[in-house]
């Protein structure tokens, strides 16, 4: 299976436009739980878009990887085996 190294505009895109997203089961500490817990209310109080934890995380982790992309050499492709 090959994967290709590319970024994607929105790591939330609206309802019905997720077809191509695998799901995600996670474990994470206490205080993580809460921090999330405590942004989604935020933004649900504040009438903000993607206040649910999986839209959270979503932006965490494509943050987490663009930012680390920026120091890293041009990668190319993945290939799993």
């Amino acid at each position: 299976m090959e994967i290709q190294d590319t970024y994607q505009d929105d790591p939330n895109p609206p309802y019905g436009q997720k077809g191509a997203f695998r799901k995600l089961t996670m474990t994470v500490p206490p205080q993580t739980y809460q921090r999330l817990l405590l942004e989604s209310i935020r933004r649900k109080i504040n009438h903000e878009p993607n206040h649910l934890m999986s839209a959270l995380v979503r932006e965490a982790l494509d943050e987490y990887f663009t930012i680390g992309d920026l120091d890293a050499p041009d990668r190319g492709t993945v290939e799993l085996r």
